[in-house]
């Protein structure tokens, strides 16, 4: 297929993911496909949990999941067939059931992205003369319709529901558009510009309303898009408390909306040393909650610096113990002295002084104790495990522990400067080796813990086919290998491979010991994710890995009885 355009993301359909600051959508990549069908991404940073949206004109949008970028060299996805989808298609009427032509009609996976937010996931379309629309190539999944057009109200449809075998209609009723209005300020009663409002609606139809306006110069907002009815009104405005205000009717244009102002905690940054203002760092707030070892960290409080000054404010979203969390180039992750804060009360005047931490040095070998060049070492909290979750969960895990990653040199050699003390892990991974882990590591300020010698093991390799309830090969379906409950000398590991053009796989480089295999469709929109447990519930199997044996023929059926 030629001309398709393809998307490579961190955020598919069905991907965990903790979001802190905002979904960030720049990562993305974006490709068109040659007259051959070929997609190529170039230099992209090595992650197992990519997604790739594929899109067509003439077929249904496709995604899939599981997409593993190895470290060096090419990742070749299985071919990727797309298919045509089914039409999707109604009329836009009025409630004097007259035709509303070039209505602007969106069709997306994403039931909260925003009305008329085009995005990967989200197809649009105009109403014709006789106010009918339609979508020729739906793909199976559960969509939401949004429709807006000048003086009408805009509605949003959930749950509209595409299997990929019957043609779906949905026809739209909109009503004459009516208003609401009013101004923002702030509890000291100046205007407050920017500052975007929702308005939302919920009936027993199923049929609802979404808008979203922002004020102006002067604090004044309006909507113009609202059908009558009784509406919710919401605000969350950066350093405000949120608000919310109930039954507030169409028509009313008088809606006052005062906010006030959050506690701001605000300090300095500097040189522990010498005492000198950093003029460029992150900080961030932290809240200590009773019982737990460290403070956590709290969602969408992250500041950036760049001020001579080196001073910062940081809103506070509620009363509370807490500290600041401050990160800077060339120093270890540093927090402020514990402090409280009450409802309306400003604390100033905190100060967090930078040190450069400690210091984890070590070597990395082979079997035969030659030295690894090139290998990542990477410093992890002391109860870091290599899953889902814990990867989703990235710089949110509420740990002391700074992680850095350095290579080693031609000797094997390496050292990872700037940590924070407590407590560390190493995770040591390369091309040819599976990946080891080294711990405990206690760092002190000033010091340098000695790793020692970290010797990479050859590993194993499993390989097999993965075949459908009729015995014909299935591809890009998902191998993972878990490391199985109870087994004493391994720490938590997954592995996961995926199926060629012939059903086959083969993971490499699988550390010795008991594992979990299973298999599964790969993870793609609009498949109910109860089919993915399902699918590996029914093939599950036990696996034992050596060092130095190659397995195959651990073949999978999916759709069958348990293996």
């Amino acid at each position: 297929v030629q001309g398709a355009d393809v998307v490579l993301t961190r955020y598919g359909t069905n991907s965990l993911f903790f979001v802190d600051d905002g979904m960030d959508r720049s990562s993305d990549r974006t490709a068109k496909t040659t007259s051959k069908g070929r997609y190529t991404f170039s230099n992209v940073q090595a992650r197992n949990d990519y997604s790739l949206k594929v899109s067509h004109p003439d077929f249904a949008r496709h995604e899939v999941g599981n997409v593993a970028v190895s470290e060096t060299g090419t990742s070749e996805e299985p071919r990727i067939v797309l298919r045509e989808g089914i039409s999707v298609s109604g009329y836009v009427r009025d409630t004097s059931n007259n035709a509303v032509p070039e209505a602007r009609v969106y069709l997306s996976l994403n039931a909260f992205s925003p009305l008329g937010e085009e995005g990967p996931d989200t197809l649009s379309t105009l109403s014709d003369s006789a106010g009918k629309y339609e979508f020729k190539n739906v793909g199976a999944g559960q969509w939401t319709l949004a429709v807006k057009a000048d003086g009408y109200g805009n509605i949003t449809v959930p749950q509209v529901s595409v299997t990929g075998e019957v043609a779906v209609s949905k026809d739209v009723t909109l009503e004459v558009a009516s208003m609401i209005g009013g101004r923002i300020i702030a509890s000291g009663g100046e205007f407050l510009p920017e500052v975007e409002i929702q308005a939302f609606s919920l009936n027993q139809s199923r049929q609802q309303t979404r808008s979203t306006v922002k004020s102006d110069d002067e604090g004044n907002f309006v909507f113009e898009d609202v059908p009558k009815g009784s509406y919710t009104l919401l605000v969350n405005a950066t350093g405000y408390e949120p608000w919310r205000k109930q039954r507030v009717d169409d028509g009313e244009m008088g809606v006052l909306v005062e906010l006030v102002a959050l506690p701001t905690v605000s300090g300095i940054v500097r040189d522990a040393s010498t005492g000198e203002p950093l003029n460029r760092y992150t900080a961030r707030l932290r809240q200590e909650i009773p019982n737990a070892p460290v403070a956590v960290p709290v969602q969408n409080t992250r500041v950036k610096v760049s001020d001579a000054s080196g001073e910062f404010e940081i809103p506070v979203p509620k009363p509370g113990n807490y500290v600041i969390e401050a990160v800077a180039d060339g120093y270890a992750m540093c927090f402020s002295a514990p402090f409280t804060i009450s409802a309306g009360q400003n604390m100033p005047g905190v100060t967090i002084d930078m040190t450069r931490g400690g210091t984890i040095s070590g070597v990395v070998v082979d079997t035969t104790g030659k030295p690894v060049r090139n290998a990542r070492v990477t410093s992890r909290d002391k109860d870091w495990t290599d899953d889902e979750f814990t990867r989703a969960l990235g710089d949110m895990m509420p740990v002391l522990a700074v992680e850095r990653t350095v290579r080693t040199d031609a000797d094997g050699a390496f050292k990872i400067e700037g940590l924070t003390p407590t407590e560390y892990k190493l995770e040591v991974t390369h091309p040819r080796h599976p990946p080891e882990l080294k711990g405990t590591l206690f760092v002190n300020e000033g010091k340098t813990s000695d790793a020692g010698t970290i010797r990479m093991r050859a590993g194993g390799t499993v390989a097999g086919i993965v075949r459908d309830p009729s015995g014909n090969a299935v591809v890009g379906a998902v191998v993972t290998l878990r490391t199985a409950p109870g087994s004493l000398n391994s720490s938590p590991r997954t592995y996961t491979g995926k199926t060629d053009g012939d059903g086959r796989y083969e993971i490499a480089n699988v550390s010795s010991g008991n594992y979990v295999a299973t298999a599964r469709r790969t993870a793609q929109s609009g498949v109910n994710p109860i089919q993915d447990w399902q699918d590996e519930k029914t093939t599950e199997r036990q696996v034992s890995v050596s060092d130095g044996e190659s397995q195959s023929g651990i073949d999978f059926a999916l759709g069958g009885s348990r293996n």
